[in-house]
Parts: C-alpha cells; structure tokens; sequence
C-alpha cells in the first residue's frame, strides 16, 4: 500500500511536464523489464560447468568452421573440375560429329535400270555424298566383270575398265573384243591365242593379227572404236606359217568403210615395217588381209604385229 501510495503520490506532486516525464520513464523501465528474456540454468549447474561448457561449444564450432572451409575449397576444386570436364565434353562431342561423319557407313542395297532389277551393291555414305563399292556395282550395269577393270593405286587416283593401258598410255588392239569376223572357212582369222608368237623375217612378236589369205579371199576382222582414239601404229609383215603358203601379200584399213591405208605389196624376205595413220573419229576399224594372186593357187599370211592404239584424251 505504501509503494502504491507513493507511486501515485509520485504522480500527483510536480508540474504537468515533470509528470510527463514520470511517466514516459516507469513505461520505458516496465518494457526493459518485460522485454528482455530471464536466463534459466538447470538445477545444479554452477558456473565452472557452464564455462566448460561454453569452451566445449566453442571448441566445437571452432571445429566445423575448419570443416566448412575445406568443404568450401573442395567445392570451389569440383567446380573448376566440372566447368573443365563440361569443355571437354564439349569439345569430345564436336570431335566424335566430325569423326562420324568422316567414317564412311557401309550398307548393301539393291539395283535397278529402267526398273528392272539387277542385283545388290554396297552403298556408302560419307558425309553428305554417296558412293558406291566398284566391284559390285560396275558389273551390274556394264559388260565388265571383276578381271576387267581394276582401281589403280590412290596416288594415281584411276579405275581402269575393260583393258588398262600401258605406261605409255596405249591400248594394244588385240586385247579388245572384235566387233565382227569375216572367215571364209572356219578358222583364217589368227589372234595371239593361235600363235605363240609372230615371226616376220626372223624377228618375233608376242602380240598380232594374222590372216591365210588364199586365191584371192580377203579375210577381215572389226573393232569399233566409237571415235575414241586418235592413232593405230603396228608393224606390218608376212608370216611363213606353211611351207606351201608363202605368197606375196599385203594389208589394206578402212574407217567406216573409207580406205584410210593402203598397203604395199610384202615379201617373207622383207624386214616388218612400221605404221602410223590417223584413226580420228572412227568408230568401225576394219583391217583387210589378202595375197598376191600368181597362177590358179596363191596363199599366205599378211600380219599386223603389236598393233597399239593412242586414245584421245
């Protein structure tokens, strides 16, 4: 009651600014005092215990603080680590597109002409072209079968079809397929197949075109060259094959059917002569053999020795 009366008594006595005063002073202790929290301590606990404990704490926290800057520093590592694997992912992975795309993909398919099925090929892809494998595919849509063409080495870069030229780049004639055979019996036209070898006065050749030409025949063989050489030279000369056939005789060669070499009349005694005429734009080359007629039996063998053909580049 006394406290009481004399904290009314407190606000009774003064002036109106020193009750104000007063006032604002108890209302600003009453929320110190309400505000701030009590601290409470277990029952038991003195203050040597909360000191270790205080110690043991911050020992603790002293302990993971080292932890979480080691975290911190293997963190920022595997960051490092991640940005540098993500680059070398990236550029793997631009790599490895260029590689497929340099490593050709192989598949077998089927071929058609005019649509009429021809058989399977090998088809390859690489990069944005297709090819396909020669020694399946050329013989499916050509006359030439694996023997008769052949990809030379890379550094040549050349497929050759049908017969390879020589070094020299010439087509020998005799390794080309006749277009037609004109014999007036079953067998006067005569090709390296019948003859190991030519013999004209003593000299052989390995390759030729020979004919038994008798009482006036004239036996004959064809090519079509399709206007695609430009020269034909050969050697020209007569064979003694029969001791009964050894006539005069002589060679005559037309391009499609102009007489473009006419010539002279060979004895066996004659050394072979060389020849050299244009074949420009021919396409049937036709080689006529024929003999001397003396009295009612003539016979003998004209003969055209390694005939080479220049193709026009």
């Amino acid at each position: 009651m006394n406290i009481v009366a004399e904290f009314i008594g407190y606000f009774k006595g003064g002036s109106t600014m020193e009750k104000i005063k007063r006032a604002s002073l108890i209302t600003l202790v009453t929320f110190l005092t309400l505000g701030l929290a009590t601290p409470t301590f277990a029952k038991g606990d003195t203050l040597s215990t909360l000191k270790k404990q205080v110690s043991h704490l911050k020992s603790t926290v002293k302990g993971l603080e080292k932890k979480i800057s080691v975290l911190t520093n293997d963190n920022k590592k595997l960051t490092a680590e991640i940005k540098k694997l993500k680059s070398t992912n990236s550029t793997l992975t631009s790599e490895n597109k260029a590689l497929k795309q340099k490593v050709p993909t192989l598949y077998s398919g089927k071929v058609y002409r005019d649509g009429v099925y021809l058989g399977t090929t090998n088809f390859i892809k690489r990069n944005t072209i297709d090819y396909v494998a020669v020694n399946s595919f050329i013989p499916l849509i050509t006359e030439w079968k694996n023997r008769n063409f052949k990809l030379v080495g890379s550094s040549q870069k050349v497929l050759d079809l049908g017969v390879a030229p020589t070094k020299e780049g010439k087509i020998n004639l005799t390794n080309l397929k006749p277009y037609n055979i004109h014999e007036d019996h079953d067998h006067t036209v005569y090709f390296r197949k019948d003859f190991n070898y030519f013999t004209i006065n003593n000299k052989r050749f390995a390759t030729g075109i020979a004919a038994l030409s008798y009482n006036g025949n004239m036996p004959y063989v064809e090519y079509n060259l399709d206007g695609k050489y430009k020269t034909l030279s050969f050697k020209e000369g007569m064979i003694p094959h029969e001791i009964n056939a050894l006539n005069d005789g002589l060679i005559s060669i037309y391009g499609d059917e102009n007489n473009i070499y006419e010539g002279d009349m060979m004895s066996y005694t004659d050394n072979p002569h060389d020849v050299t005429i244009d074949v420009t734009n021919v396409k049937i080359l036709k080689i006529q053999f024929m003999v001397d007629i003396h009295g009612s039996y003539s016979m003998g063998y004209p003969a055209m020795v390694d005939p080479m053909l220049t193709p026009i580049k």
